[in-house]
């Protein structure tokens, strides 16, 4: 286990790199000419076709008003669509429409343009670490929900 001062300086590295990712999701949000919240919101869409309105709320961890608000200004660009549950009409269902899907498709194809040029100066052996160190990381934040602060 790193001692305080060590994991201080993990903390500080990894609120960085935070920042930096929200700079890119900023300037790939623009280059797409939606908002942040809205391109947060269409990421989740990389796997998933539809997802129920709970989902995004989780995900995106916003109100679920600001979460309607988000859909709706999307489902009226034409990109998603919401509809009831058929068996639960209390529980709502977003699916992206086929105008949707070719949007998620090229915000998808810039995330990997974006990452292939900014991981392009690491030799294969850096990339191999840095993914396992990422994956560990990864790991552990799963175990860091069961914290007791």
């Amino acid at each position: 286990m790193p001692d305080s001062a060590y994991s201080d300086t993990i903390a500080v590295v990894l609120q960085g790199l935070q920042k930096k990712c929200w700079r890119k999701d900023k300037i790939l949000a623009q280059n797409m000419g939606i908002s942040i919240p809205e391109f947060n919101l269409l990421t989740f869409f990389g796997q998933n076709s539809s997802v129920m309105i709970r989902e995004l709320i989780d995900f995106l961890n916003l109100t679920p008003g600001r979460v309607t608000h988000l859909v709706s200004s999307l489902e009226d660009q034409g990109i998603l669509r919401r509809s009831p549950k058929k068996n639960d009409r209390r529980i709502v269902i977003v699916k992206l429409t086929p105008k949707g899907k070719t949007f998620v498709d090229e915000i998808q194809k810039l995330l990997r343009l974006y990452f292939n040029q900014m991981l392009s100066p690491l030799k294969q052996t850096e990339a191999d670490t840095l993914l396992n160190s990422l994956e560990r990381l990864g790991e552990v934040f799963d175990n860091d929900l069961e914290l007791k602060l």
